[in-house]
C-alpha cells in the first residue's frame, strides 16, 4: 500500500486550473523532491496535502486514510502532516523554545515542562540549542528556518512537507538548512520537498518529480532523472538550471 497517494487531483482558483489531474505515490520513509518552473503548481500541491487548500476533484490518502474532502478533521490531519514554508512564520513575541513547544502542548496534550523538554531536544537536533531563549528577531534567517523545522517535528508528524525552505535565505545560510534536511532524510522520515537545490535533490531524494503547467510530467530516481531525462520539457528545464 502506498503511504501517500494523490489520485487525479484538480484544483481551481477561479477559472484557472492550477492542478490538472495530479497523480503521485510515495512509500513510507521515502524522500521525493519536486522541481519545476515557478507557478507550475508545486506549492499548491503541498498546500492541498496539508489541507491549507481544498481540492476540487480527486482524492488524497495518507497511510490508508482519506485526507481530502468532506468529514476530514483538519486539526488531526495537520498534526500528521507537518509543513515548513519559505517564510519562517514563527511567532515574534515568543522565544524560540516557546515557538517549538506551543503546538504539542496545545494539540498533543503535553504539559509545558514536557513541551519545553521536547523543544530543547529538537533544537539540539537542528543545532540551535543555544538560541532557545532568544526571540525570532534576534537570530539569523537560517536559524529561524531551523527553528521552524524543529517546530514541525515537535508534532511527530507522519510526513513532512518542505515548500522551498531555502528560497528566502542568504546564500551562506542555505547549506546549514540543507544539512539539517539531509540528516532528517537519513533518519527515515517521509518527506516531500519542493526545491530549486538540484544538488540536494540528486543526493538525498529517492525519486525526483518534474512538474509543469499543473501536471506531473516525469518521476525517476535521481541518476536517471538528471543524467537521462526522458521528457523534452524536463531536458529544456535542466539545461537552464544546471
Amino acid at each position: 500500500m502506498n503511504f501517500l497517494e494523490l489520485r487525479d487531483v484538480h484544483k481551481y482558483f477561479g477559472d484557472n486550473e492550477v492542478l490538472r489531474g495530479v497523480n503521485l505515490t510515495l512509500d513510507e520513509h521515502q524522500v521525493v523532491c519536486l522541481i519545476g518552473p515557478s507557478g507550475c503548481g508545486k506549492s499548491t500541491m503541498l498546500r492541498c496535502i496539508n489541507a491549507l487548500e481544498t481540492i476540487d476533484a480527486g482524492e488524497i490518502r495518507l497511510d490508508g486514510d482519506r485526507i481530502s474532502g468532506r468529514g476530514v478533521d483538519v486539526n488531526v490531519l495537520r498534526a500528521d502532516v507537518g509543513i515548513v514554508f519559505q517564510s519562517f512564520n514563527l511567532f515574534p513575541h515568543m522565544t524560540v523554545r516557546r515557538n517549538v513547544a506551543l503546538a504539542p502542548v496545545r494539540s498533543r496534550g503535553l504539559s509545558w515542562s514536557e513541551g519545553n523538554a521536547r523543544a530543547e531536544q529538537l533544537l539540539a537536533r537542528v543545532h540551535i540549542a543555544d538560541q532557545a531563549d532568544k526571540y525570532p528577531g534576534q537570530i539569523s534567517g537560517g536559524q529561524q528556518q531551523r527553528a521552524a523545522i524543529a517546530r514541525a517535528l515537535a508534532m511527530e508528524p507522519k510526513i513532512l512537507l518542505f515548500d522551498e525552505p531555502t528560497s528566502s535565505l542568504d546564500p551562506e545560510m542555505v547549506q546549514e538548512v540543507l544539512e539539517v534536511m539531509r540528516s532528517l532524510a537519513h533518519t527515515g522520515i517521509t518527506m516531500v520537498v519542493v526545491t530549486h537545490e538540484m544538488g540536494f535533490a540528486r543526493e538525498v531524494a529517492d525519486h525526483v518529480v518534474f512538474m509543469a503547467d499543473g501536471v506531473l510530467l516525469h518521476k525517476a530516481p535521481p541518476g536517471e532523472f538528471f543524467d537521462r531525462p526522458a521528457d523534452p520539457r524536463l531536458s529544456a528545464f535542466l539545461s537552464k538550471v544546471l
